[in-house]
Parts: structure tokens; C-alpha cells; sequence
């Protein structure tokens, strides 16, 4: 078994204000060990409030555990922040890739102008960027379809593919060579996983819970167990690559 990463975990308090983290870092770190994780990407819950403070809660986090991998999260509508931002994190601290909600946010993927300053970063820092997926008028598949035409040489990952337009989601992922999926809550899904999988290729997947939002061991069990309801869906290799070989060659990762 290789390396096992969570690459879509959150910390800090929730955007939503009512719905609080149920985890301390600690806790969580505790959990990922009892589940033989390695390391997990982390982003700030709060997308919406306080995003620099957010931010600056995940570097000191990283800094103290360096099992942590920290994202930064910007949002695009605030240009001079985000571009702030992503020149202070990833290019003064080191944070391995950008984080961002359109859906929240409220602005599309596909409109050029306004996602031209973070994917020009992006491609300049060679970062990937993982965006929440979703079927509204913010981030659906054609409209990331239209980002990875426009910003070839960035990578770009699409969390729960997408939820409802999955099918969708799937399709943009196998014509785009730079468009990834993540697993984030649909992989409780197994016959999403295994088109997936049979369509896109395992160097296409990457395993993400999106927690402390959902059940961690869930989420790994529908993927290492994908060949006991479709035989032959993965090969050990396939399966190292979901779990951690993807993301850790997407963000350039030098890992013992």
C-alpha cells in the first residue's frame, strides 16, 4: 500500500455560522492516524466571513504538523485580495494549491475575466486548483470544461463530480487532460465510482472526504472494496494512485 493523503479536508469554523467544526485539528490528526493516513490537504471551513484569517489559521496549523497540507482559499470577485493572498501563501509559505467555492461565492468558472488573475497565478506557482463542483449556474461541468480550455497548463480538480450532473462531470474529466475528480461524498456511491474509474482511468481520481463534513473510513472503504461489487475495477497500482499517488504528484510532493 502506498501513501494514503485526504486531499479535501477543512479546518477552522464554518462558514455557516450555525454549524460548528465537531473536531479539533487535533482530534481529526488523531483520526486520519487511526485510519492510516498520512497526511490530509486542509483548507479554511470559512470561505465566506473571514478568508485571510481562515488562511492564516492553516499555515500556523501546518506549521506546527507537517502532516498537514495546506491550500489557500481566495475568492475571485475580490481580486486584490486573492491575488494578495495567493502571492503570500503559496509563493512566501509554501502552501501546495488553491481552494475555491463558486458556488458560495457566487460567480462562474467559465467567466475568463474574472478567474484570469488566480489561474495565471496558479500556472505561474504550478499549483493545481480544487474547486467545489456542483450542478448549479456556478461550477458544472461544461463550465469547468471551459476553464481547462482557456488555462491548459493548469490542473484543475473538481470536487464530488459535481453532485447530480456526475455523468456530466465524468465526461469533462476523460475529454480534459488537466480536469481531476475528487471523491468528496459521492464516493459513497459505487457505481459512480466504478464509471469513474472505468471512463476516466485511475490517474484521473484522487481520494477526498471533504471532512469533517462526512465519514472519513466510509469514504476509503467504497474505494478499497470497489472490486468486491465490480470485479476488476482496480489493480493495486490504480489503487495506490487514488488514494495518494495522484495528489502527491499534482502538488509536487516529496514524501518518506
Amino acid at each position: 500500500m502506498g501513501v494514503m493523503i485526504d486531499s479535501h479536508a477543512h479546518i477552522g469554523s464554518s462558514w455557516l455560522n450555525t454549524i460548528k467544526n465537531p473536531f479539533s485539528p487535533e482530534r481529526l490528526m488523531e483520526i486520519y492516524t487511526e485510519l492510516g493516513i498520512q497526511y490530509a490537504c486542509i483548507s479554511t471551513w470559512d470561505i465566506l466571513n473571514d478568508i485571510p484569517r481562515g488562511n492564516e489559521e492553516a499555515y500556523q496549523l501546518s506549521k506546527q504538523e507537517s502532516r498537514w497540507i495546506p491550500y489557500v482559499v481566495c475568492c475571485p470577485l475580490q481580486e486584490e485580495q486573492s491575488v494578495e493572498q495567493i502571492k503570500k501563501y503559496v509563493g512566501d509559505c509554501g502552501f501546495k494549491g488553491i481552494k475555491m467555492h463558486p458556488t458560495v461565492n457566487g460567480y462562474r468558472v467559465d467567466s475568463l475575466r474574472i478567474m484570469e488573475p488566480v489561474m495565471k497565478l496558479a500556472a505561474e506557482y504550478h499549483v493545481p486548483v480544487m474547486f467545489h463542483g456542483e450542478h448549479d449556474a456556478f461550477g458544472s461541468p461544461y463550465q469547468f470544461a471551459a476553464l481547462a480550455e482557456a488555462f491548459p497548463e493548469v490542473d484543475i480538480i473538481v470536487a464530488h463530480l459535481c453532485h447530480n450532473l456526475w455523468i456530466d462531470a465524468i465526461e469533462v474529466c476523460r475529454a480534459h487532460k488537466n480536469i481531476y475528480l475528487d471523491t468528496a461524498e459521492v464516493s459513497t456511491h459505487n457505481f459512480k465510482l466504478e464509471r469513474a474509474i472505468r471512463f476516466c482511468g485511475a490517474d484521473k481520481i484522487i481520494f477526498g472526504t471533504d471532512s469533517p463534513c462526512t465519514d472519513i473510513q466510509s469514504h476509503m472503504a467504497i474505494i478499497q472494496n470497489i472490486n468486491t461489487y465490480y470485479p476488476g475495477t482496480l489493480d493495486q497500482a490504480g489503487l495506490d494512485k487514488i488514494m495518494g499517488g495522484n495528489i502527491a504528484r499534482l502538488l509536487h510532493l516529496e514524501l518518506k
